[in-house]
C-alpha cells in the first residue's frame, strides 16, 4: 500500500511543473488583459508588449523551475531525470531502461570523472547535429499531416505561427534562450525525473512528451511537439544529464527563427524527400549518440576494473607489509627470551 501511495505522490508530483508553468504565465500576462479589458484598448498593449512579456514570464519561470530543479532533483536525492540508468554492456537493449534509485557503483564513479572530460562531452554534442536539421523537417511532415487531417485547426495554427513573424530581440532572447532552458528543465529535468521515480523510463518519456505537448495550447502544435519531447527525452535519459537535450533545443530553435523560410521552402518543393531525409536525419542523430554513450559506457568499465584491481593489489601489498613485519616481529621476541634464556643459564 505504501508503495503505490508512494508511486502516486510521484505522479503527481510530475504534473506540477505544468500547472507552475501555466500560474507563471497567467500572472505575467494578468496585467496587459486587465488594461486591454478595463481601458477598451482593443488589444493593442497586448499586441505591442506580447514579446516583453513573454520574455518576462520565461525568466521569472526558469528562476522559479531552476531552484526547483537544483534543490529538490540534485540535492534532496532524486538524482534528476538523468541519473538512473542501468549500466549496461553496449549489446545489451535493456539498457534504455531504470533501475532503482540509489545505487552506486565503481562504473559511475567513473563516468562521473568522464563527464568531466571535454572530449567525451565534445563528440557526444556533435553527435546531436544531425538532430538539429532533421527535426524541423519532422516538426513540417507531422504539422502538415496534421492539418490535412483537421483542416479547421489552420486558423489557430497560423495565428500562433504570426506571432514569430516578427523577429525582434526580445522575441530571440525568448526563442533562443530563455524558452528552450525552461522547458527543458521543467519537462526533461523536473518533471521525467519525478516520473521515473515511479515507472520506466520509456513510459516516463512519454508521458513527460505528452505534458510537454498539452503546455503549448495548440493541437497542431502539440503533435509535432510531443514528438520533439520524446527525442529530446531519448538524448536526456541516455546522457544522463539535461545538457545536451539544451543544446538540441537551442539549436533547433535558432534554425527555426533565423531560416524558417527557407526550411519552408525547400520542403514545400519536395515534401516527401525532405520528410524522410527529416526522420533519417533524426534516427542517425539518436543511434551515433546510443554509439557514443555506449563507448563511453565501456571505457567507464574499464576504468573501474582497473581502479578496482588497483585498490585490490594496494590491499594485498598492504597486508603483505604486516604479516612480514608481524613475522619479524615474532623472530626478534623470539631470539631475544633465547638468549635471556641462555643468560640465566650460565
Amino acid at each position: 500500500m505504501k508503495k503505490v501511495t508512494g508511486k502516486c505522490r510521484e505522479i503527481l508530483k510530475g504534473f506540477l511543473p505544468l500547472a507552475v508553468l501555466i500560474g507563471v504565465q497567467f500572472a505575467a500576462f494578468l496585467p496587459a488583459n486587465l488594461a486591454d479589458a478595463f481601458f477598451s484598448l482593443g488589444g493593442f498593449l497586448k499586441q505591442s508588449y506580447v514579446q516583453a512579456y513573454n520574455l518576462i514570464y520565461a525568466v521569472n519561470a526558469l528562476l522559479i523551475c531552476g531552484l526547483w530543479y537544483g534543490k529538490v532533483m540534485l540535492s534532496g536525492g532524486h538524482g534528476g531525470a538523468c541519473d538512473r540508468v542501468r549500466v549496461s554492456m553496449p549489446g545489451n537493449h535493456h539498457d534504455w531502461r531504470s533501475e532503482s534509485c540509489g545505487q552506486k557503483s565503481n562504473v559511475h564513479d567513473s563516468m562521473n570523472v568522464m563527464a568531466g572530460n571535454n572530449k567525451h562531452a565534445v563528440k557526444l554534442a556533435l553527435s546531436v547535429i544531425p538532430a538539429i536539421a532533421g527535426l524541423q523537417y519532422v516538426t513540417l511532415f507531422l504539422s502538415n499531416a496534421v492539418l490535412s487531417f483537421f483542416p479547421h485547426w489552420s486558423a489557430l495554427y497560423s495565428q500562433s505561427s504570426a506571432e514569430g513573424s516578427d523577429i525582434t530581440v526580445l522575441y530571440a532572447l525568448h526563442a533562443i534562450a530563455a524558452a528552450p532552458v525552461l522547458e527543458e528543465v521543467a519537462f526533461r529535468g523536473i518533471t521525467l525525473g519525478y516520473f521515473r521515480q515511479c515507472m520506466s523510463s520509456r513510459i516516463a518519456n512519454i508521458m513527460q512528451a505528452l505534458l510537454f505537448g498539452l503546455y503549448h495550447f495548440n493541437p497542431v502544435q502539440a503533435v509535432y511537439t510531443f514528438v520533439f519531447g520524446c527525442v529530446q527525452g531519448y538524448f536526456c535519459i541516455r546522457g544522463r544529464s539535461i545538457k545536451y537535450s539544451i543544446l538540441l533545443h537551442i539549436c533547433y530553435n535558432a534554425l527555426a527563427v533565423c531560416r524558417n523560410d527557407q526550411i519552408r521552402q525547400c520542403y514545400e518543393r519536395k515534401p516527401v524527400f525532405f520528410s524522410v531525409l527529416g526522420i533519417v536525419l533524426t534516427l542517425l542523430a539518436m543511434r551515433l549518440f546510443r554509439k557514443g554513450m555506449a563507448w563511453r559506457m565501456e571505457k567507464a568499465r574499464k576504468a573501474a576494473k582497473e581502479e578496482t584491481e588497483k585498490k585490490a593489489r594496494l590491499v594485498k601489498i598492504t597486508v603483505r607489509k604486516k604479516n612480514v613485519k608481524k613475522a619479524a616481529k615474532t623472530n626478534k621476541d623470539g631470539i631475544t627470551s633465547e638468549k635471556m634464556n641462555r643468560k640465566w643459564e650460565c
